[in-house]
């Protein structure tokens, strides 16, 4: 190979159009665009899992105010359709989804999206490794760089698609197979551009060793990714003779945030996300191996996956109504160190707490892909003309779209007579199979009990309260909430109703007491979830 392998620098860069060309680039970054963009979407139009969220979220959902711009949005958009077709009347009003149905056609546009980025990621690092003699070290860059931004992506579509992976536990395995071959192609990659001779000579001439002689060389991201002189080497040039530390680390804390996502991620789609899962196991293994009920470990793995959800369910909102029982009874620092940690806590089990180390991973390889092509010191050669390596990958975003607009018109073309009755079971039924916050049945109370009585009307005005805030009263008495719900079901005279209904008002002003006194913290303790968060992306971005 040494041979015909021509190492000689030169004085521009020769970079291949099906790595580096506008086609490419495109495809790349427009597919990154919409998979982030469908995770947000998802996120503050409320269609992924409700157990994805917890009062953070919601809250920040809540003051956005995503759900009525969006309405707004789209009765607009209706209105300029019906004039731009002529018509003299408004076009009937389809049925709005509900949360099931989004959730369905959101699920299969990221996952989708998943899968393209996760193999058009691996499809690159095979194309630039497999042709590594012939590919100059700048392509090695850009493959990198789209790689990257591709792992990334895909690592945040991971998040909200951890119910799918429970419930498809062969497919899953599959994806995390193809994890881990391309972290382990990014790692080699990753250290042949840090250690990369001269981006306008072949990958190969790292091995096969390069003309002597000192110059200047292209600066990638100013010395975060690589070293900002490259130094032409001779053949017993080694590797540490140009790679320096700085550099070294700049691309070490990013692989190494990189893997952790991903190994936590993975233990996420097996059912396993909670901080103190190991003690949680042990106490859920040692409950119930002691109860009446050894038919539980017979189970399979998504019912007890299901089954473990919700005993944590139950565990932390046990643990959360303590530390704001705690925080009550606290005076001076005590106080504020609890409140502290409480909504530290708090924000660390949101949804929203994924974001800046996501933010942090995908600004960090845009960046190192607008450096290396857009802001090389070399001049760059590319081919202009959109080839079939360019045009595939565009034509590749079309199916994302064609697997949600699937999904989007057989809901929409479902049976209308069973509009009402269809939305409330699906609505029940997603939230009690992939929730662990399911909320309990609002069916109406039989009334066999006289409603002449003053205390009898209180109570049921009080039922119809505590229906309205039972998913709000779940995150504080999770097991009481079931074991009302149980008692209900079973319920079969006036006498048992009556104590439900006690029970019930009892639990509404527990929880509207809690409720009342979590709302009267010092302000400046809640916007500590803000400063946690800046202080998140501010240390990312440092290093």
């Amino acid at each position: 190979m040494a041979s015909t392998l021509d190492c000689t620098p030169r004085d521009k860069v020769e970079a291949s159009a099906d790595i580096a060309g506008n086609g490419v680039l495109a495809a790349f970054l427009l597919s990154a665009l919409l998979t982030l963009g469908a995770v947000v979407f998802g996120y503050f139009s409320e269609s992924l899992p409700e157990g994805y969220f917890n009062e953070i979220d919601l809250a920040l959902i809540d003051r956005m105010h995503f759900r009525q711009h969006l309405d707004s949005l789209r009765s607009k958009l209706a209105g300029w359709k019906d004039k731009a077709l002529f018509r003299k009347q408004p076009s009937r009003r389809r049925r709005k989804l509900s949360r099931d149905e989004r959730q369905e056609a959101l699920t299969r546009f990221i996952l989708a999206l998943s899968d393209q980025q996760l193999a058009t990621g691996f499809a690159v690092l095979i194309g630039a490794i497999a042709n590594q003699s012939s590919l100059t070290a700048y392509d090695f860059r850009i493959a990198f760089g789209l790689a990257w931004f591709s792992a990334t992506t895909h690592l945040a579509t991971l998040d909200a698609l951890q119910d799918y992976f429970i419930a498809h536990a062969t497919v899953r395995k599959w994806r995390i197979c193809g994890m881990v071959l391309i972290l382990l192609l990014l790692i080699y990659s990753g250290f042949l551009t840090l250690a990369s001779p001269d981006d306008t000579v072949p990958m190969q001439c790292l091995y096969e060793g390069i003309d002597t002689g000192v110059t200047t060389g292209a600066n990638n991201i100013t010395g975060i990714v690589t070293h900002s002189t490259y130094t032409r080497y001779s053949d017993d040039t080694s590797f540490s003779d140009f790679i320096s530390p700085i550099s070294l680390y700049g691309v070490l804390i990013p692989f190494f945030m990189l893997t952790t996502g991903y190994v936590t991620r993975i233990n996420w789609s097996r059912g396993k996300k909670a901080d103190n899962i190991l003690i949680e196991r042990i106490i859920f293994r040692w409950k119930y191996r002691r109860s009446d009920f050894p038919q539980i470990f017979q189970m399979n793995a998504v019912n007890r996956i299901l089954l473990f959800r919700e005993f944590k369910a139950a565990q932390r909102s046990s643990w959360k109504r303590q530390q704001l029982e705690h925080v009550g009874i606290c005076r001076g620092f005590r106080r504020s160190f609890r409140v502290h940690t409480y909504v530290m806590d708090r924000y660390d089990e949101s949804f929203l707490s994924l974001g800046p180390p996501l933010i942090f991973m995908i600004s960090y390889g845009f960046a190192q892909l607008v450096f290396t092509r857009w802001m090389h010191p070399l001049p760059i050669v590319v081919d202009g003309g959109m080839g079939f390596g360019q045009i595939t990958p565009l034509c590749f975003l079309i199916i994302p779209f064609l697997a949600a607009a699937e999904t989007y018109y057989e809901a929409k073309t479902d049976n209308t007579t069973e509009e009402s009755q269809n939305e409330a079971t699906t609505e029940e039924t997603a939230t009690s199979i992939v929730s662990p916050t399911n909320p309990i049945r609002a069916d109406t109370i039989p009334m066999t009990l006289s409603t002449e009585d003053d205390e009898v009307k209180h109570l049921y005005q009080r039922d119809h309260d505590y229906n309205e805030a039972v998913n709000s009263i779940r995150v504080y008495f999770y097991a009481e909430v079931n074991n009302i719900q149980n008692e209900w079901r079973s319920a079969n005279s006036a006498i048992e109703l009556l104590g439900i209904l006690q029970k019930k008002e009892a639990l509404l002003c527990k929880y509207q007491v809690l409720e009342a006194f979590e709302k009267s913290l010092p302000v400046k303790s809640w916007r500590a979830n803000w400063d946690h968060w800046i202080c998140d992306a501010g240390v990312l971005l440092r290093w």
